[in-house]
């Protein structure tokens, strides 16, 4: 993309903040509101114009740069918002935020991720993701990642923590390439136990979909919501949090192996519950705990061997 000049302005709430590195070793930043950012592209960018201007729209994009990933464009409007502290190196790591720390009732956010052949991104959150309660309109928010051949994506959200009255849907999906590995996580806490809300939002949809070479490898979905007669509440007993863990491909072998494990050895009567169910070239592990901060801890411990392929461990000094 071309250079933009413009003047400076201030930035407010409807502001799109753009990532560009049209030089590997000179990546620049530019914020600019989204119609002084459409005007400024105009018609010779208009799938940036796009992008920019839909509210809850994001993009990011990693790939190989003179033997190294770097940050090839990053773009978010609000309530999304992008923060990247590392653009180039081993890895990019990028985090996810939104105006108010969460998602009120309508918000739509549409996330968009590319990692080239042989790159290697992380994609976490700020903090825990917080649903606000919705006496009508339903929250959502989307995922749509695509990694080539060789490449790495680490996708580890803060868990989901939804409070009384919240509604959200929830769809993430991951096309891979032959060749190209995956680790993602799926994560929900009762909501805020403190003050006494335990599983009590309206309804939480969710749905994982991996695809690889154009077929359909994982689909992994979860439905809570109260039944007639069956309260949430009661049906998840003295569970505080649940997770699933999706691990693939040659680089997250060490990772996939490390939640097999911990999986087959959870006890229930530790307050600990584990399934795993393999599927060719990975895992699909999922946990249930008593306290949140234990399952928090136990998939840490099963993803730090990542941090030889990120450059570092992302969840280390967080979780």
């Amino acid at each position: 993309m071309r250079e933009i000049k413009a003047r400076s302005l201030p930035l407010t709430h409807s502001d799109v903040i753009a990532f560009d590195n049209p030089a590997p070793s000179t990546p620049s930043v530019r914020a600019l509101p989204a119609p002084a950012a459409a005007a400024c592209l105009g018609a010779e960018h208009p799938e940036a114009v796009a992008a920019m201007v839909g509210a809850g729209t994001g993009r990011i994009e990693a790939g190989l740069s003179d033997g190294a990933t770097a940050l090839l464009d990053a773009h978010a409007a609000a309530p999304l918002h992008l923060l990247v502290p590392r653009r180039r190196g081993a890895a990019v790591w990028a985090f996810t935020s939104s105006l108010g720390g969460g998602l009120v009732a309508g918000d739509r956010v549409r996330l968009s991720v590319e990692v080239g052949p042989g790159a290697t991104l992380f994609l976490g959150t700020q903090s825990v993701a917080k649903v606000y309660r919705s006496p009508g309109p339903t929250a959502e928010q989307v995922l749509a990642a695509e990694a080539g051949d060789g490449a790495l994506l680490a996708s580890l959200p803060d868990p989901l923590c939804c409070f009384a009255g919240a509604r959200l849907r929830q769809r993430q999906s991951f096309r891979l390439a032959p060749g190209a590995s995956l680790v993602a996580l799926d994560a929900l806490a009762s909501g805020r136990a403190a003050r006494g809300e335990r599983w009590a939002f309206s309804r939480v949809e969710s749905r994982l979909e991996v695809w690889r070479g154009g077929a359909l490898a994982i689909a992994d979905a979860l439905l809570l919501e109260d039944l007639p007669g069956a309260p949430l509440a009661a049906r998840m007993g003295r569970l505080d949090a649940v997770a699933s863990a999706v691990a693939l491909g040659p680089r997250a072998a060490r990772a996939a192996a490390a939640l097999v494990a911990a999986a087959r050895a959870a006890d229930p009567a530790d307050g600990l519950l584990g399934s795993v169910a393999e599927v060719p070239g990975g895992v699909v592990a999922r946990f249930g705990a008593e306290d949140r901060g234990r399952l928090a801890a136990l998939l840490a411990r099963c993803l730090s061997p990542l941090g030889a392929e990120l450059g570092g461990d992302p969840l280390q000094r967080k979780w």
